[in-house]
């Protein structure tokens, strides 16, 4: 379930490395429960896979969020990869794509490098355009989470904890 090309233009809402201090076996258990996701992501209500077990590449699952003035949001998704060292999951439309990433390395045996990606592309980046500031906050909400859940390894570099600067975001 590759995607061989994307239509600009492309916005990345979050491109975020920090090192937690737990095995790569620990993050990726948390991270690949897709049902446990609404008990620590912060602003998800629910999940709903609509199949049992590991989400395995071309799984589909419901995402349902709360969104500030809007109420909830229904966002589909499918899974495209959910390995220990990468998960990811989004939707995509006529060339365009919303991807949301979690990239894992081990740094040793009780820490995990962290990196947490999600842009838009095409068509679907221009709808959700207006969501981009929004999404951005999410995304780091969620990094935050992570960070919180397994803290922030002791010799974590400066620059990796921080977050990146995106065009038109502050």
């Amino acid at each position: 379930m590759e995607d061989h090309f994307s239509l600009p233009p492309k916005d990345i809402w979050i491109d975020y490395t920090s090192e937690v201090s737990a095995s790569i076996d620990r993050v990726y258990g948390l991270l690949s429960d897709i049902s446990g996701w609404p008990s620590w992501a912060p602003g998800l209500i629910a999940t709903r896979k609509y199949k049992r077990g590991l989400a395995t590449p071309g799984s589909f699952f419901l995402m349902t969020l709360k969104v500030p003035v809007i109420g909830r949001i229904y966002l589909p998704n499918f899974v495209y990869h959910n390995r220990r060292e990468h998960i990811e999951w989004g939707g995509g439309f006529l060339g365009s794509v919303i991807r949301h990433s979690f990239e894992l390395e081990a740094v040793s045996d009780n820490v995990t490098r962290v990196r947490h990606l999600e842009y838009s592309t095409g068509l679907l980046c221009l709808i959700a355009k207006p969501m981009a500031n929004f999404a951005h906050r999410h995304d780091m909400r969620w990094s935050g989470k992570i960070e919180e859940i397994f803290g922030v390894a002791a010799n974590t570099p400066d620059h990796m904890v921080q977050p990146t600067s995106l065009p038109g975001r502050s």
